[in-house]
């Protein structure tokens, strides 16, 4: 059993370390960037946003913020836009409450919505990346308390999700997205051909839920010069065979079954079509984006599920710098325990905390508690503002 957290703040750890010259000279170029002062060690989480721990329902349909506009923005012409000498984040900033489509290189195009916060272009954004079955509107409340904060969230829907999954049938009949399965590292040039299609060369923090907090994890591996802070919340640690005694117990029938010599060669079928059949009991709705493509949306989830099966998080962050973990008490589908493990295996310059345990058991935090997430995010970029003056 994870430890119970009473009324005090829920914060298991809190490390520390010198940063040089060495570890960051990028960042350090930025340091006149403002005056405002983070809060202390010991106030990280202070009070584990009291009075906002109810859930809160986001409807599918909602909308946030006003002054958005839909548009599709090719990255050639956003490329040849700007102007000498602009702050870092100017190309981001000029595109102002943003909600559309980005055309990448590779990858189409990709559903964006960006909430501008303070001195936009000036100050890293933070990437928000959703959980594997996420569209636009699951986080909207969040992203809505992070602007109200003064952090800018540009929240990115991946190939094989939501809206730009409807936007690739759209435009292509059969989604390009479903032929392969789809790899954290495709994940990560996705979202870095995005942000360039953009404009944004800086350095940006990267947040996510579940699985797309293990994404966010991939983008600072594959492009550890694009990505600085890293905001985990419960995300996915490894696939349940690894961890679950009766997934593991299946998976090696499907593979080892002593009654079937050809097990070893068919395994792989049959681990995939049994994939698929718990994701499509799981998830036993369609977004209303995806209306009549019932059987896209299953194909994508487990192109998305088979891509990441025999990655582990502990891997993806070891060794790694600047990475802050929030975790849920009783989380089946992602254990903190495992999550602590990978922290631990991170170079522990961050933060780990445990959610309340009036949140125990709820996986999807950003939908059952937004305030504590977005409370876990803005206050580790305010510091991590303050500690680059």
């Amino acid at each position: 059993m994870p430890p119970r957290i009473g009324d005090r703040p829920a914060v298991a750890h809190r490390h520390r370390a010198d940063r040089t010259e060495e570890r960051a000279p990028a960042r350090r170029r930025e340091a006149n960037r403002g005056t405002e002062k983070g809060p202390a060690d010991n106030d990280v989480y202070a009070g584990n946003a009291r009075g906002n721990r109810g859930a809160v329902e986001v409807p599918v349909n909602a909308r946030g913020g006003g002054g958005s506009r839909v548009s599709t923005v090719d990255a050639r012409r956003l490329a040849l836009e700007g102007t000498s000498g602009a702050a870092p984040y100017e190309k981001l900033a000029r595109l102002g409450n943003f909600e559309g489509f980005i055309k990448t290189a590779h990858f189409g195009e990709i559903y964006v919505r960006i909430k501008q916060g303070d001195e936009p272009a000036k100050h890293p954004p933070v990437v928000y990346l959703g959980g594997i079955a996420t569209c636009a509107e699951r986080s909207s409340k969040f992203e809505e308390d992070i602007q109200a904060k003064g952090g800018t969230v540009i929240t990115l829907v991946l190939p094989g999700q939501g809206e730009t999954l409807a936007r690739d049938i759209k435009n292509n009949g059969r989604a390009k997205s479903l032929d392969k399965d789809i790899t954290a590292r495709m994940q990560a040039d996705a979202v870095v051909e995005t942000l360039d299609a953009m404009g944004v060369k800086g350095p940006v923090h990267a947040t996510g839920l579940s699985y797309g907090g293990y994404i966010a994890a991939a983008c600072k591996k594959a492009h550890p010069e694009r990505f600085d802070q890293l905001y985990l919340i419960a995300p996915y640690v490894m696939s349940q065979a690894e961890f679950d005694p009766r997934a593991k117990a299946a998976r090696d029938m499907m593979f080892r079954n002593p009654f079937n010599p050809f097990s070893y060669f068919m395994g792989p079928a049959m681990e995939r079509q049994a994939t698929r059949a718990v994701l499509e009991s799981t998830f036993n709705f369609t977004w209303p984006v995806l209306e009549g493509h019932r059987r896209e949306f299953i194909d994508a989830l487990t192109n998305l599920t088979m891509g990441i099966s025999n990655d582990r998080l502990r891997d993806t962050v070891k060794g790694m710098d600047g990475v802050n973990m929030l975790v849920v008490p009783q989380d089946g589908a992602s254990p903190p325990e495992l999550g602590e493990e990978a922290f631990q295996a991170s170079a522990r310059d961050g933060v780990f905390m445990r959610a309340p345990a009036s949140d125990a058991g709820h996986h999807d935090l950003i939908g059952a508690n937004p305030a504590l997430c977005a409370e876990f995010v803005a206050k580790l970029m305010k510091q991590r503002r303050a500690e680059e003056q």
